[in-house]
């Protein structure tokens, strides 16, 4: 009997060991479970812009890393002199301060004889595609296609009757070009959309035919009574004239897109988003397409061109 009164005192000695170990896991553990909160990735989220213009956003809380895809405007058909703040289309841009994250250069607008309608390139970017040139050899050019996430936007028709080329990466298809007689001009070039890389805009057919939009994004447009076309997608190029034998398409918008960006939640980004390019006087000539910006979180999870870049 007195053994196992030893015994039991051992295991009260015991208890009253353990015991103060076990209170300090139970103390320990909320603060993991805070950890554990501290690190885990915020809720998914995006924001988008798609009017012309300048724009703050304000970073949500808990989210540290975004994901950004920026398209450059698309350039208007023109010929000769014109006014280039407007006919040329816009930048693109996300800022941090005075850094840039991430930015898409707009497209050029034809000016004969002196500079062809180059397609956006240049931004700062880790991927994406250039805008297609707009057909340039003075004869009612197509418009080029908007930049894809992986590959180029499709020239535009280079002369008379001739096929937009197709994009590539999911970049827009090239309008053709117009007509050998006069009638119709260019056809526009296709525009893209903000959600990842889809499927290649195809060029235009002959006569005037627009391009086809690329990765979900909307096709040109192709006018009657000798006008260009208009571009209705983000970034696509417009059409040249047709009642003027010699006249450009405009050259699609550069894609671009940065992931893993760091920021700070709180903190305040710029968004500028390109202009189209209007045509200068002669209203005949296509109208190119406006830039657009989209930002997507959380980057540690979810990046271009096309991991879980729909919308969430």
């Amino acid at each position: 009997m007195p053994r196992f009164t030893r015994l039991s005192t051992r295991q009260r000695s015991l208890s009253s060991t353990v015991n103060p170990v076990a209170s300090k896991f139970r103390s320990i553990g909320p603060a993991l479970s805070r950890i554990s909160d501290d690190i885990e990735p915020p809720t998914a989220g995006q924001a988008e812009w798609k009017t012309p213009g300048s724009y703050s956003w304000v970073v949500p809380d808990g989210v540290t890393m975004v994901a950004i895809v920026a398209v450059g405007g698309g350039g208007a058909g023109a010929y000769g002199v014109y006014n280039a703040s407007l006919a040329h289309g816009g930048e693109s841009s996300v800022k941090r301060g005075v850094t840039t994250l991430c930015s898409a250069v707009g497209g050029k607008a034809g000016n004969h004889p002196s500079t062809p309608s180059a397609g956006g390139a240049g931004g700062v970017k880790h991927g994406g595609g250039n805008g297609g040139a707009g057909g340039n050899t003075e004869n009612r050019g197509g418009g080029g296609g908007a930049g894809g996430y992986t590959g180029n936007g499709g020239r535009g028709g280079v002369t008379f009757d001739t096929n937009g080329q197709s994009g590539a990466g999911g970049g827009g298809g090239g309008g053709a070009g117009g007509p050998a007689v006069f009638g119709n001009g260019g056809g526009a070039g296709g525009g893209v959309e903000l959600y990842g890389q889809g499927a290649n805009g195809p060029g235009g057919s002959s006569p005037s035919a627009p391009g086809g939009g690329g990765s979900g994004g909307a096709s040109g447009s192709m006018t009657t009574s000798g006008r260009g076309g208009d571009a209705n997608g983000i970034g696509g190029g417009g059409g040249g004239d047709g009642d003027t034998g010699a006249t450009y398409g405009g050259g699609g918008g550069e894609l671009s897109w940065v992931n893993y960006a760091p920021v700070v939640a709180g903190e305040t980004l710029t968004i500028q988003v390109g202009a189209r390019g209007i045509p200068f006087t002669n209203a005949r000539y296509g109208k190119g397409g406006p830039g657009a910006v989209r930002i997507i979180w959380p980057g540690q999870l979810r990046q271009f061109p096309a991991t879980r870049t729909a919308d969430e």
